[in-house]
């Protein structure tokens, strides 16, 4: 790993991120004390020190897939995403009143400086991990603070989550059907919505070869629960099984296919 890391620094924009890095850990470390703190300086800071990151992880024009990759590598080997992932464990305060009404809402973050600047670490991580094994098997161990995050309005973590176990073998034979379980639990709590059962996709295969063990839980999972998860008729024009907030109310399956619906953000 060290020759490979060698091999790696080689390459001048290699040098130019590993140094970055080096400033970024010891910024970050600093910042947190500031963002406990509630100080807006802080919250600017932190944010766009970890989009300047993300730039790195971020396929383009000017950085194509192999760099991507290699910039993940150097990444996690210099650990930067530990100080993120610590970061994460910031309080983020919800207000579930909506559904404590009977409402099929999400819950609306009580901080939203806060959950902006999560938006940022989720963002960085997803990409960080996508299409990298050695990076999905680093963060794969705390998935579970991403999940105390699942379900806050405008806070997409289902994509992130996704992105850990998408096309790695090792990590999909380790899914337990509670797991799954609790996303399906979540489509019952906070409402029916196409792109919830979307991200089950990166569970159902692996670079387009089915994975049968997982296909059968989800297909267990969702017959089990079909009456409030699955939905094959998409006409909302009464409104029926959504909050009163949701804009899908009064509209047909047609009115949604032409507004692609079923392609936004899993938590938008």
């Amino acid at each position: 790993q060290e020759l490979k890391q060698v091999q790696l620094l080689a390459f001048p924009s290699a040098v130019h991120l590993f140094l970055d890095t080096e400033v970024a850990i010891a910024l970050l470390t600093s910042l947190k004390k500031h963002l406990y703190a509630d100080r807006d300086e802080a919250y600017d800071a932190t944010d766009k020190l970890v989009r300047e990151l993300t730039a790195y992880i971020t396929p383009g024009e000017l950085v194509d897939a192999e760099t991507v990759r290699q910039n993940q590598d150097i990444i996690i080997s210099r650990e930067l995403d530990e100080p993120i992932v610590a970061l994460l464990s910031l309080e983020l305060s919800r207000d579930p009143s909506r559904r404590a009404k009977g409402e099929l809402e999400l819950d609306r973050a009580l901080h939203v400086r806060r959950r902006e600047l999560f938006q940022t670490f989720y963002d960085f991580l997803r990409l960080l991990v996508r299409g990298n094994k050695r990076c999905q098997e680093k963060i794969f161990p705390v998935v579970s603070v991403f999940m105390d995050h699942v379900g806050v309005e405008h806070l997409n973590v289902a994509d992130t989550i996704a992105e850990v176990f998408r096309d790695n073998p090792g990590l999909l034979i380790q899914v337990k059907q509670g797991f799954l379980q609790q996303f399906i639990g979540w489509i019952i709590e906070y409402g029916r919505k196409a792109r919830w059962l979307r991200f089950f996709e990166a569970f159902l295969e692996i670079k387009g070869v089915p994975v049968r063990r997982t296909q059968d839980l989800i297909l267990f999972l969702l017959l089990q629960n079909s009456e409030e998860v699955v939905d094959l008729d998409c006409d909302y024009t009464e409104g029926v099984m959504l909050g009163p907030e949701d804009k899908r109310i009064g509209k047909t399956r047609i009115d949604l296919m032409v507004e692609n619906e079923h392609f936004a953000k899993y938590a938008s």
